[in-house]
């Protein structure tokens, strides 16, 4: 099992090898993992970038797994899910 702290970590380092230009990374919890989103605007922007990269990381094995929405079932995961906020 893996903490919020560690999932961040995880977050962090995929932003910053592969994804160094969009500074900000919105967080969702989900019943067993979290949805990162990265982006290049800020919170005060109310926006997002269109396709984003998104990516869950497991709480049970920190495992990531790259997703997009569609399909519905993603999108209906992050509705459902907290809003954490951002990480920058």
């Amino acid at each position: 099992m893996i903490d919020f702290k560690k999932a961040c970590e995880i977050a962090k380092r995929i932003r910053n090898i592969d994804f160094p230009s969009l500074k900000y990374i919105y967080i969702t919890e989900l019943e067993d993992r979290w949805a990162f989103t990265l982006s290049v605007f800020s919170p005060e922007d109310k926006e997002y970038m269109t396709p984003a990269p998104m990516f869950f990381v497991f709480e049970e094995d920190g495992r990531v797994e790259w997703f997009t929405v569609p399909p519905i079932e993603n999108l209906k995961l992050l509705q459902n899910g907290k809003e954490i906020g951002y990480l920058c």
